[in-house]
C-alpha cells in the first residue's frame, strides 16, 4: 500500500506494480515512487478511481513513463516527460490504464460514472396577463421547470416594444397603447417558454383647469369644541383630498345634516367637531360617511368627531394635520366602503387572519410599487376600528392610510388613490406623494390611531 497526501489529506492508492518481462506482481523498488494524484476533488475508494463523465485527474508517476489504457472510450490518458499524466473520463464505464517506465510498472483502475442530466420540461409565469397604463410597470417572474441541476436563468423578450418593453429582471413597463405579447425563455433550453399578454391604455390625462373641480365642504356646528388651528386642519385636508380627486360629482339639493341644516352638497359634506369619548390616550376619534349616492360607493356627506380630550395633545405632537387628514379619506369611503374589494379567510372580516385588497386600480398601484402578494396587504391585527380599515402597518409604514400615525410625513401614495378609483372616483395620480414601500426590518411601528369608523345610515338618490 502506498499513502499519499492531497490537500493535507492522507490518501491511499492500491497500485498494481508489473515488473518488466514478468507477469507476476512484485513490491515497488525503492526508486518508484507509484502512483501520486494531484486533483484534489475526485472520489476514490482505496482501489479504484472514480470519475465522472467530463471530468479530468491528474497526477504524478516516473518520469518518461508510457500509459495506454485498456478501454479509452471510456478512459483516456495522456502523459508528459515530466511523469505527470492526465486521466479524462470519456463515457460511463470501466477501464484500466497501465503505465511503464524502465523496469516499473503500475495499474490504476477506474471507475467512470455517467454526468447527472438535466431537463427544462417547461417555463410558468406568475401571471397569465397585464394591464398596464402608459408610463406604468409591473414585476412578472419567471420559474423555469425541470429534472436535475436545471439552469434558472431565463431571457426576457416583447413582441413590440413601441407598446410594452421588458427588461432583464421581468419588469413590463407600458409605453403606448396597445398589446403585446411577454415571453420568457429558458436559457438551458430555448425551445421551452412561457407568454403572457400585456393590455397597455393610454394615462389620463390631468384634470383641465375648468373643469368641474371636486369640492369637500367642511362644516363646523355650533359648539364645536375646536381652536381656530384645529378648524386649519380641517380645511388644509379637504383641500389636499380635493387635488388628488380629480371631477366632481352632480350637486344634490336639501339633504338634511345631523345638525339639523338642510343644504346642497357638493361633492361631500363633512360635519366636523370636538366631543367626548372617552378621555385621554384612548379612542381619538370616529369617522365616516353617513350618507352614500344610491346605485354607488361613493359618500354623500359624512362626520368627523375628535375626543376633545386627545386633540389638543395631537396637536402639540404634530400628529393632528396627518390624523384628520386620515379620517377624512374614512369619509371618502377607504375602509369604510371598500368592502366589496376585500378577500378575508373568515367572514366577517373582523375574525379573519388574512386580509387583502384585490381592487384593480389598487392592485396595479401595489404591483408598480414593487408589491409581490396575490393581493394588497390589509391590516388584520390591532382593535376596533383598525382591522380590516386599513392598509397593513407591518408593510406600508408611514402611508397615510395605514392605522398608524406618525410624527413626520404620512405620504398620500397613488396606492391610496387606486382604492379611490376603484370606489368609483375620478383621480389624478400625478398629485399624490412620492411613497416607496419601505424596508420593513429596518422600521418601527408609529402610533396606533385608535378610532371608530362610522357606517352609512342612508341613501341619496342625487
Amino acid at each position: 500500500m502506498r499513502h499519499f497526501k492531497i490537500l493535507g489529506l492522507s490518501l491511499t492508492l492500491t497500485l498494481g506494480l508489473v515488473a518488466c518481462g514478468n507477469s507476476g506482481t512484485s513490491a515497488p523498488s525503492s526508486s518508484d515512487p507509484g502512483i501520486i494524484i494531484t486533483t484534489a476533488n475526485y472520489s476514490y475508494n482505496g482501489s479504484i478511481l472514480i470519475l465522472t463523465e467530463g471530468e479530468q485527474v491528474r497526477g504524478t508517476y516516473l518520469p518518461g513513463a508510457t500509459w495506454t489504457s485498456g478501454n479509452p472510450e471510456v478512459a483516456s490518458v495522456s502523459a508528459a516527460a515530466d511523469g505527470s499524466f492526465t486521466v479524462i473520463g470519456n463515457a460511463a464505464g470501466s477501464a484500466e490504464l497501465r503505465a511503464t517506465a524502465g523496469s516499473h510498472a503500475a495499474v490504476l483502475k477506474v471507475t467512470v460514472n455517467a454526468a447527472a442530466t438535466s431537463t427544462v420540461t417547461g417555463v410558468k409565469l406568475n401571471a397569465s396577463s397585464l394591464n398596464l397604463t402608459a408610463g406604468s410597470s409591473q414585476t412578472v417572474t419567471a420559474s423555469v421547470q425541470g429534472s436535475g441541476s436545471i439552469n434558472p436563468a431565463v431571457s426576457w423578450s416583447s413582441s413590440n416594444a413601441e407598446v410594452a418593453t421588458v427588461d432583464g429582471t421581468g419588469r413590463v413597463t407600458g409605453v403606448a397603447q396597445g398589446s403585446a405579447t411577454i415571453t420568457a425563455r429558458s436559457v438551458q433550453d430555448p425551445s421551452k417558454k412561457a407568454s403572457l399578454t400585456v393590455n397597455v391604455t393610454s394615462a389620463a390625462p390631468d384634470p383641465l383647469t375648468g373643469s368641474d373641480p371636486f369640492n369637500i365642504t367642511v362644516i363646523f356646528p355650533a359648539n364645536n369644541n375646536l381652536t381656530e388651528t384645529q378648524k386649519a386642519a380641517f380645511t388644509s385636508a379637504a383641500n389636499r383630498w380635493s387635488q388628488v380627486i380629480a371631477a366632481g360629482l352632480p350637486d344634490v339639493p336639501n339633504v338634511r345634516l345631523s345638525t339639523g341644516e338642510t343644504v346642497t352638497v357638493d361633492d361631500v359634506t363633512i360635519v366636523a367637531s370636538g366631543v367626548a369619548i372617552d378621555g385621554p390616550g384612548n379612542v381619538l376619534g370616529q369617522a365616516g360617511p353617513r350618507q352614500v349616492r344610491n346605485g354607488t360607493t361613493l359618500p354623500l356627506w359624512g362626520e368627523m368627531q375628535f375626543d376633545s380630550a386627545d386633540l389638543a395633545n395631537m396637536e402639540a405632537n404634530g400628529t393632528l394635520q396627518g390624523v384628520v387628514l386620515h379620517e377624512m379619506g374614512h369619509v371618502l369611503g377607504i375602509g369604510t366602503l371598500w368592502d366589496r374589494s376585500l378577500s378575508a379567510n373568515a367572514s366577517p372580516c373582523e375574525n379573519a387572519t388574512q386580509v387583502q385588497y384585490l381592487g384593480a386600480s389598487g392592485l396595479r398601484e401595489y404591483r408598480n410599487l414593487g408589491g409581490l402578494a396575490a393581493g394588497v396587504p390589509v391590516e388584520n391585527q390591532y382593535g376596533e376600528g383598525t382591522k380590516c380599515a386599513h392598509w397593513k402597518e407591518s408593510v406600508f409604514q408611514s402611508e397615510l392610510m395605514t392605522g398608524f400615525a406618525s410624527r413626520g410625513p404620512m405620504p398620500l401614495s397613488r396606492l391610496t388613490l387606486g382604492a379611490l378609483a376603484d370606489l368609483g372616483y375620478s383621480v389624478n395620480y400625478a398629485a399624490a406623494d412620492p411613497y416607496t414601500i419601505p424596508n420593513v426590518g429596518a422600521q418601527s411601528l408609529g402610533q396606533e390611531i385608535k378610532e371608530r369608523l362610522i357606517t352609512p345610515n342612508g341613501i341619496i338618490n342625487p
